[in-house]
């Protein structure tokens, strides 16, 4: 175990033993646990036989364990013990990861009282992933203990009277989703779930307390005894769960030498420690023989106080400077020798949306750019609503008010922002992926520090484009980012001046296509000039109206492609009257289209059939989230990709910062750019349909420059799809927008909760695991795999701690997953000479829970061997390259 990073919390974050811990669908609050064997009657669900009067309190007391594996559905081993509201949740994976510390092979028993309603005859139906089974006093009712999912069950008629009934209904969870709804019918109730103040305790539950602490290392939790330690039995550990932000440890379980009232759990070899602001779950399950001199110790479940300062932590958050985070110059594209960067340490406090803007200093501070629930920014948590602020200072010689105005600039901000300089707004932008920019002139004092303020708000998972966000990260969903996640800057510009540029090859013509795009303000008259040049020597120049089309000669061009990634820099001014403005920029000479290679419709770049070898690249890190901890951490998983024989990435589901294409540009890799999906669910809205496709094309139009970028893709899977029309029109108009690149309408066309095949864009897509999948092109498309492979490789040490990652094949070593890599990869070869133009293999880095990258999480662990993998895809490659001759 690498030890990770420590670093002091700027908050301690309250945890309160038995306060409601409210995840997703489930209300959870700590309750005792029931005999580490298992439940009575050997697992099955039945506690006894007598009905009797209902507790007081609603729910059902909650007992969680391991099984022994996917197939034995038993209850194994002891975690922890809550309180379950209801029998009917859309999603338990977070109530899983948290009361016994996994999302695989887990089984639950909830025992209470059923409240009926009336005397008479009910029937019950019950549908789940997984099994699962229920008892009324002693009495099996429906019994499907089986490992399958989405088969609706209905019992026999009961015959029951009016009043509480003993209730015992077992649950298990072999791996992907976790759900259950129960219904029932009966004297004058039509079917319908069963309510739930229709479940009560057991009259005898008493919730019992904890008293525990985890030390700063995370290494280590203290637990706190009635008295001195009298009998501490050798097999104490299999009757004690440590559960750590839903990973479960394998501790040491000892006396504490300085204060024998308290037991030290110590973390196991491969266990990951607790981390910065988690919640951290210690039990004990009662029956485990420990006596102190107060007698045997009884059950013992709930949250610790976690004082850990650890979190895990990629292999470059050790180069973070807190003064001068990601301190390089943010927009490579459109660049000015004057700027001022404003990232490093601001004021921070959550707000409430109605609560009056502050007037003085916020309470806590973050490390801008990382994101409020990444570890790097101090703070760790999510809020929906929340604060920044800081002041800076305008330089002198930038002359602002005498011809020159002052713009800050933001790289991205999720997801709503309101933004105020000296108390004045200056600013309102939507969406968490572009980048904008406040003029704030106006709004400055004469002289002194000046202040900036953000008002921002982020509920993530209300219709808004996320992409693999969720507020309940399991398997293939990942922790939010919310608030400022790229870097703030300040420059000085002209009065007339330069907004950005749409640069765009024509290799028929070999020219550059460039229209320079005035800022608001800018007269109509003003003129620009663009100058290319291939190092120092100048390749040429064209001169026009600010606005306008123009066409830069580029005489016998070098082409960009992954061999040969040659980029021409660029020189653009905007001139008018007495104002006058320059930026640098580059571009690459390149075409990407869809052509008829051996009778078939095959991509083709610079005119050339090639075949698109990609990773699925998601762009996460355990430390930063969305934001790389460094500039080299953002190169790194590019060079990945070229050291492993890659020609291409695709970039699933987010959009990065500039200089992540800036360096895709540089370093010769195509990207096959998705955009952020969304949770179509209730809250979506016309007005939020609007946003998403509004948000669509502010991407498009913002990285429309960028040499390496070849395909769009719109949607993935059907995630926040409407209708396969939608989704066509949507393609239809972006291609309109950009008819440079490549148009892919819907990644896994065949799969998931794909609304079907549009007919439209430019690719045809599937996706297959392990795979891969072979689609055919049509007669205006060109066929690609957008998804396979997935062979997951755990490297103790090396892993989050989240449970339940949704992996596609598990491999025992280096050697083994290098080998099914080769293999699968094989299967390509004779479809990359045909009929196929591209593939995605799943993917470049493992992410939260799920291992299946070939690089570790954290960076530190390349989990294939290089040789054999850049070999076979140079193969896959080359085969491609070759089709149709």
């Amino acid at each position: 175990m690498r030890p990770g990073i420590s670093r002091t919390p700027n908050r301690r974050r309250r945890l309160a033993v038995l306060v409601p811990l409210l995840l997703g669908a489930a209300l959870l609050t700590p309750a005792a646990a029931g005999a580490a064997s298992g439940p009575s009657g050997a697992g099955a669900a039945s506690d006894g036989a007598a009905p009797r009067a209902a507790g007081t309190a609603q729910g059902l007391r909650a007992d969680y364990y391991l099984s022994t594996d996917a197939t034995s559905l038993d209850f194994a081993r002891y975690s922890s013990t809550g309180v379950e509201p209801s029998l009917n949740v859309k999603d338990l994976l977070p109530t899983l990861r948290t009361y016994a510390g996994s999302t695989l092979n887990v089984a639950a028993h909830w025992t209470g009282q059923l409240d009926v309603p009336a005397d008479g005859t009910y029937t019950f139906y019950i549908k789940g992933d997984n099994g699962f089974r229920m008892s009324l006093d002693g009495s099996s009712v429906i019994d499907h203990w089986t490992t399958d999912w989405d088969v609706q069950t209905t019992s026999e008629p009961v015959t029951l009277t009016a009043g509480a009934h003993q209730l015992a209904f077992d649950y298990n969870q072999g791996n992907g989703g976790a759900y259950i709804t129960t219904e029932w019918s009966g004297p004058g109730i039509t079917r319908q779930a069963i309510p739930d103040d229709a479940l009560h305790l057991p009259a005898d539950f008493t919730p019992p307390t904890v008293d525990a602490t985890v030390a700063k290392s995370g290494t280590t939790a203290t637990l706190q005894l009635p008295g001195a330690v009298t009998s501490l039995p050798s097999d104490i550990a299999s009757h004690v769960a440590v559960l750590a932000g839903g990973n479960r440890w394998t501790p040491t379980v000892t006396v504490n030498p300085a204060d024998h009232t308290q037991l030290l759990l110590t973390k196991g070899e491969d266990d990951t420690p607790a981390a910065l602001h988690t919640d951290v779950r210690v039990s004990y399950d009662g029956q485990g023989g420990l006596t102190t001199a107060n007698g045997p110790v009884p059950l013992l479940s709930g949250l610790a106080a976690n004082n850990s300062t650890w979190y895990f932590a990629s292999k470059y958050a050790k180069d973070v400077n807190p003064a001068k985070p990601l301190p390089d110059y943010p927009r490579p594209q459109l660049t000015r020798p004057n700027w001022q960067n404003l990232n490093g340490t601001w004021q921070f406090q959550a707000t409430d949306e109605n609560a009056p803007l502050p007037t003085g200093r916020l309470n806590d501070k973050i490390l801008v750019p990382y994101p409020m629930e990444a570890p790097l920014s101090g703070v760790a948590a999510h809020h929906d609503w929340s604060l920044y602020q800081r002041t800076f200072t305008v330089p002198a010689n930038w002359r602002i008010g005498s011809g020159q105005r002052l713009h800050l600039n933001f790289g991205a901000v999720d997801y709503e922002t309101w933004v105020y300089v000296n108390g004045k707004q200056v600013a309102h932008h939507v969406g968490g992926y572009e980048a904008f920019t406040a003029d704030v002139t106006d709004a400055l004092t004469r002289r002194g520090p000046q202040t900036v303020l953000l008002k921002v708000k982020d509920t993530t998972d209300d219709g808004t484009p996320v992409g693999k966000q969720s507020r309940s990260p399991s398997g293939i969903w990942y922790t939010p980012t919310s608030g400022i996640w790229q870097t703030v800057w300040l420059e000085p510009v002209a009065g007339a001046s330069i907004d950005s540029l749409v640069l765009t090859p024509d290799l028929s013509s070999s020219s550059l296509s460039v229209t320079v795009r005035p800022a608001a303000g800018t007269p109509a008259s003003a003129r620009v000039t663009a100058t290319a040049y291939a190092g120092h020597k100048r390749v040429g120049s064209v001169s026009g109206r600010a606005g306008a089309k123009l066409q830069l000669r580029i005489p016998h061009p070098e082409l960009w492609s992954p061999d040969h990634p040659y980029l021409y820099d660029l020189k653009v001014s905007l001139s008018s009257g007495r104002s006058y403005d320059s930026v640098g920029s580059y571009f690459g000479m390149r075409s990407i289209s869809v052509g008829q290679v051996g009778g078939v419709n095959k991509v083709e770049l610079n005119g050339k059939p090639t075949f698109v070898l990609a990773t699925l690249d998601q762009g996460f890190w355990p430390d930063g989230i969305y934001t790389a901890p460094t500039d080299a951490a953002l190169k790194s998983d590019l060079e990945l990709h070229k050291q492993l024989g890659f020609n291409a990435v695709r970039k699933h589901i987010k959009v990065e910062p500039a200089r992540w294409y800036y360096w895709a540009d540089r370093l010769g890799l195509m990207v096959w750019q998705d955009m952020p999906s969304r949770n179509t669910g209730p809250d979506a809205t016309p007005e939020s349909d609007a946003a998403f496709t509004g948000q669509v094309h502010q991407i498009v139009d913002q990285h429309i420059s960028s040499p390496s970028i070849v395909i769009w893709t719109m949607m993935n899977e059907g995630w926040g799809e409407k209708t396969k029309e939608a989704t066509g029109a949507l393609a239809d108009s972006v291609k309109q927008q950009d008819p440079s690149r490549l148009v892919d309408p819907a990644s896994g066309v065949n799969c998931c909760a794909s609304k079907g095949d549009s007919g439209r864009g430019d690719l045809i897509d599937y996706h297959l695991y392990h795979g891969p999948a072979s689609p055919a092109p049509d007669a205006t498309r060109a066929a690609v795999d957008g998804e396979h492979g997935g062979y997951s490789l755990t490297v103790p040490g090396h892993i989050l701690g989240v449970s339940g990652g949704q992996n596609y094949g598990d491999v025992p070593t280096i050697e083994e997953l290098t080998k099914a890599y080769v293999a699968n990869t094989s299967l390509l070869l004779p479809d990359a000479a045909g009929d196929l133009s591209g593939s995605v293999y799943t993917q470049i880095s493992d992410v939260e829970g799920e291992l299946n990258g070939l690089v570790t999480y954290d960076r530190e662990v390349l989990k294939v061997i290089p040789g054999p993998v850049r070999d076979i895809n140079r193969q896959l490659i080359a085969a491609g390259a070759a089709a149709g001759s």
